[in-house]
């Protein structure tokens, strides 16, 4: 498959040529600076940007901004950073220099009115059904992870903030699990095709092999005794929403920009700027949570640092202690500015977690069960930007991340055979050979432990241009992406193995056996700004292409996908927008759904029993079936929608209708063998 970006991009200005009436070109130029309300200091880094018009820049040290090329007409020009409160202006640019001087306020949780639902975001950002939640609204709710926030989303459950059990997210489908202990795999698809963006960066679960082979008396697919999201979307109780400043969620067709994902996109965004030092204590029968903070501007604020520190612990039921979960986040954030028109810019982020999920021994509890996991991990994210004029209209960004963990499960328990001694074998390939009596009863401890590595890098240029009266903002970029886990896998006593049915065997495995998983995109965007019959005009065209596992830059052994975008935005009269979309999106499959561990089978052919130890044999013939997935591809899914946007007044509405098509995804199911072994009677005995 070839695919030639200049070709495609010829194509795409011939179309938007052809479909679109362009206004006469009118420019203008709108400048001013940006101050805070409180104290009239100057506030750098703010964003300043047109909506619909896919113009944008940054306040310099003195809190100027200059936008050049708009078109002289009313616009409404919104000004936002973190730290400050949103705001939007409208304008009548009517001269060919147009001032506007902003008095922006400095968050404050104090006001009287605080909206707590997600607010609709169709005309700013991208164009797909997307809601921004506000730093007020989480405050609001009483976060404790991630996961509380996002039942301020439409359609969400809404749910009494908790830390008991995996958290997932599920955005546009009703649960359909069958128990929490065996999600369905509806929910998991769901949340695995939901992609976690913290910062700029996507989040990865796909090294994830932090699994039990569970065969006793359970449905295929049934969760691991210990707490896991292995074959599933990232646990959202390892985000702390205290450091949260906004989430941006994609519900429907997201930007080209976005890849490794099926249903949509959570865009997090932590604080990085200068803010005083706070201190904030949560405390109800079931948590317990504190959060340090600050941040500081340094030589002449051209750098600035950030460090967080967060400890929460939580019990499962306040009658019970022996059922806890803990969390330990800190993060630093470092940025800077290296000149002083802020032409390049670094920042660099470091997060630091680590989290505990446990299930200590009762007192009173004969069978001694206990379970633990722990995950704890380093990320490193470091961009940089690069603007080749003053105005923003050329820029190349870079990022790169690492994200290294350890993860531990564990868990015990004692095992009492009711029907005798056990025949086990340790065997590992095809064979027949004597085995052993195991122990009427015998404490059995399992370990799992996982090494996960996920490196992403990505190079994107952007350009803004104003074409016959159009505006147009070209995204071109490539990424990569590379899951790895080198783990010492799950290890237990081949001997005192756990739980299990007879003639099903037990082994363990190590997680090196385990190839990484690559992947490598490419994507072109345009976002259009126009007018039709004077009514504005956006829309989102672009394409992807992803090549999982190349094998080389257009063929990828678990397959390459082309996947188109568009979404479309019509004002068709003041205060009501028409869109709709189209789109597919694509998501690889995890290590453990690519390779699944060996299944073994231990099947008896002789079994003596004599009174004398000397006597006692046992022969068992061993069968190993790999599950092989060898038409193994990735999963898509295709998403169509359109919707009104209301806003007059005091009144604002949103509605949607959309379809979804998810197809590919993956599944446990159990399937018959047919096993053949020798079977021995007893000719003599000493």
């Amino acid at each position: 498959m070839r695919f030639n970006i200049v070709q495609a991009t010829v194509f795409a200005s011939l179309l938007q040529i052809a479909c679109i009436t362009f206004a006469q070109e009118r420019r203008a130029v709108l400048s001013g600076t940006v101050r805070a309300a409180e104290d009239g200091q100057p506030l750098q880094d703010v964003l300043v940007r047109v909506v619909g018009i896919s113009a944008f820049t940054l306040t310099d040290a003195r809190g100027f901004y200059r936008l050049e090329r708009l078109p002289q007409t009313k616009v409404d020009v919104v000004f936002e950073r973190i730290g400050v409160v949103r705001e939007v202006v409208s304008v009548e640019l009517t001269e060919l220099e147009n001032t506007l001087d902003v008095l922006l306020r400095y968050v404050s949780f104090k006001s009287a009115e605080v909206i707590v639902t997600a607010k609709e975001n169709a005309q700013g950002g991208e164009l797909g059904t997307t809601s921004r939640i506000e730093r007020s609204a989480i405050e609001h709710v009483q976060a404790s992870s991630l996961a509380d926030v996002l039942q301020l989303l439409p359609g969400q459950l809404a749910q009494n903030p908790t830390l008991s059990g995996v958290r997932q997210s599920l955005l546009r489908q009703a649960p359909l699990s069958v128990s929490a202990t065996n999600p369905s795999a509806a929910d998991r698809a769901n949340a695995l095709g939901t992609a976690i963006v913290l910062d700029g960066v996507p989040l990865s679960n796909n090294a994830n092999l932090q699994t039990n082979l569970t065969i006793l008396n359970s449905a295929p697919g049934t969760l691991p005794p210990f707490a896991s999201s292995e074959g599933r979307g990232l646990d959202l109780r390892q985000f702390s929403a205290d450091n949260i400043e906004s989430i941006e969620v994609i519900r429907g067709i997201p930007s080209a920009r976005h890849g490794d994902l099926t249903v949509g996109a959570i865009l997090v965004q932590t604080r990085a700027t200068a803010y005083a030092p706070q201190v904030r204590l949560r405390l109800n029968p079931q948590t317990f949570e504190s959060t340090l903070g600050a941040g500081w501007n340094l030589f002449e604020k051209r750098t600035s640092l950030t460090a967080e520190l967060n400890f929460t612990r939580s019990q499962d039921d306040p009658r019970r202690t022996e059922e806890t979960f803990s969390r330990l986040i800190a993060n630093l954030a470092w940025s800077q500015q290296w000149d002083n028109a802020a032409r390049l810019t670094t920042t660099l982020r470091t997060n630091f977690y680590t989290t505990i999920d446990e299930r200590q021994v009762f007192a009173q509890d004969r069978q001694q069960i206990e379970r633990f996991a722990q995950d704890r991990g380093l990320r490193l994210n470091l961009s940089s930007i690069l603007r080749f004029d003053d105005d923003s209209r050329a820029k190349l960004t870079w990022t790169a991340s690492l994200n290294y963990a350890e993860q531990l499960g564990r868990f015990q328990e004692l095992i009492t055979r009711a029907d005798g001694r056990f025949p086990l074998s340790d065997a590992t390939t095809d064979t027949t050979k004597p085995g052993i009596f195991g122990d009427i009863e015998y404490l059995n401890r399992t370990r799992v432990q996982g090494l996960p590595l996920n490196l992403y890098s990505r190079l994107e240029l952007t350009y803004k241009t104003l074409f016959s009266g159009t505006s147009h903002q070209f995204f071109v970029g490539t990424e990569f992406r590379l899951d790895q886990n080198r783990g010492e896998g799950r290890v237990f006593n081949v001997f005192e193995p756990p739980r299990q049915n007879y003639s099903v065997g037990e082994r363990p495995r190590p997680f090196s056996d385990v190839p990484a998983l690559a992947q490598l995109g490419f994507y072109l965007e345009d976002r259009i700004a126009a007018e039709i019959l004077g009514k504005n005009f956006l829309a989102q065209a672009g394409v992807r292409f992803d090549n999982i596992q190349p094998r080389g830059v257009f063929d990828g052994t678990f397959g390459s996908a082309l996947s188109p975008r568009l979404n479309l935005t019509l004002e068709i009269l003041d205060g009501i927008w028409l869109r709709g979309g189209y789109g597919v999106t694509v998501k690889s499959p995890t290590l453990s759904q690519l390779f699944p561990d060996r299944k073994y089978f231990d099947l008896v052919g002789f079994n003596y029993f004599a009174p004398n130890p000397a006597e006692r044999l046992v022969m068992i013939t061993t069968r190993v079936v790999e599950p092989k997935n060898p038409n193994a591809r990735y999963f898509s899914a295709t998403k169509s929608e359109i919707g009104v946007d209301l806003s007059i007044g005091g009144i604002s509405a949103n509605v949607v209708a959309f379809r979804e098509n998810t197809a590919g995804a993956f599944g446990i199911n159990r399937l018959p063998v047919v096993l053949t072994y020798p079977r021995f009677r007893l000719v003599s005995a000493p």
